[in-house]
């Protein structure tokens, strides 16, 4: 895993214990948007390719009012109107249409992330989006989590990968959406109860869901302080690599009302939710673009 100094630590822990949609440091001068609302370092720039890596919430899962992959409703590679993706704002943006490639996995853990990052280059991504996380946090029992410092060792391993490259792509990292906002948004609704137990769905957080009692109450709080720790540990090995943007809470800070959330299974993104997404992910990396809020090995590639 990537060594990261002691400063970046306490600033990157302090930016999403704060749930920042912006970059944590006060703008700083530099890019204007265009009159567009795009971000003028973007325009006629051509990015050939894009590959999403990440899990069922990047192949749309449940996001089109059936059950299976929706990959048109995708938040990062999708190309439903509604939705508006990342990387058709991207094309927009640039005036070059950028190629999808959705390398997401059903199921897919951190743990996951180097293979699909290895599958990102041998495709020769030009740029990359991460949104992972979610299956950590899922799991049977408290004890069953992923470890934070083995969530944080895959994530750097990924981007070690990636940073490998003959042509090294931009990385782009979404935090991870607060599970506890799914049991907050349904938590009256019974199907969705109903739903949740008979599929023994995410038992770490949505076993007892009606439930108040201290230990269900203390249960659901880890589950929420984990997912944190993941958000700072993406944030702390992004800071460490040096073509990485992470969305500085951006999508962490969504707050998901029952209109986002799939009602095939009260657990997944709809298209809502995707979009809300790909808007929260696209106006994070806009504001980086805009301010310059950029590792070193970045701002001259886009004119900071």
């Amino acid at each position: 895993m990537r060594r990261i100094s002691g400063r970046v630590l306490l600033t990157t822990a302090a930016c999403i214990a704060a749930m920042l949609v912006a970059a944590c440091n006060e703008p700083r001068p530099g890019q204007e948007p265009s009159q567009s609302g795009m971000p003028s370092a973007l325009q006629n720039r051509q990015i050939p390719s894009v590959a999403a890596l990440g899990d069922s919430i990047t192949l749309g899962v449940n996001a089109c009012g059936e059950a299976g992959k929706c990959g048109k409703a995708s938040w990062s590679t999708g190309n439903d109107a509604h939705v508006d993706s990342f990387v058709a704002r991207l094309s927009e943006a640039t005036g070059h249409r950028s190629q999808p490639i959705n390398l997401a996995a059903d199921g897919a853990r951190a743990q996951d992330l180097p293979d699909q990052a290895a599958a990102a280059v041998a495709d020769g991504a030009s740029l990359v989006t991460i949104l992972v996380g979610a299956n950590d946090a899922c799991a049977r029992s408290l004890e069953r989590m992923t470890p934070t410092a083995d969530f944080a060792a895959a994530v750097g391993e990924a981007l070690a990968t990636l940073e490998a490259a003959p042509n090294p792509p931009v990385v782009f990292i979404a935090s991870i959406p607060r599970l506890n906002e799914l049991l907050n948004a349904n938590s009256e609704n019974e199907a969705a109860r109903q739903l949740w137990d008979r599929n023994k769905m995410c038992r770490s957080l949505l076993a007892n869901p009606p439930s108040s009692a201290t230990q269900d109450v203390s249960r659901r709080t880890a589950v929420d302080v984990r997912v944190n720790e993941y958000n700072v540990a993406l944030a702390e090995q992004c800071a460490a690599a040096t073509r990485c943007i992470f969305d500085g809470g951006a999508v962490a800070a969504v707050n998901f009302t029952p209109a986002h959330i799939s009602s095939v299974d009260y657990f997944h993104p709809s298209r809502e939710g995707q979009r809300a997404i790909a808007e929260a992910s696209w106006n994070a990396l806009a504001n980086a673009l805009n301010h310059c809020e950029l590792p070193p090995a970045l701002k001259g590639d886009f004119g900071c």
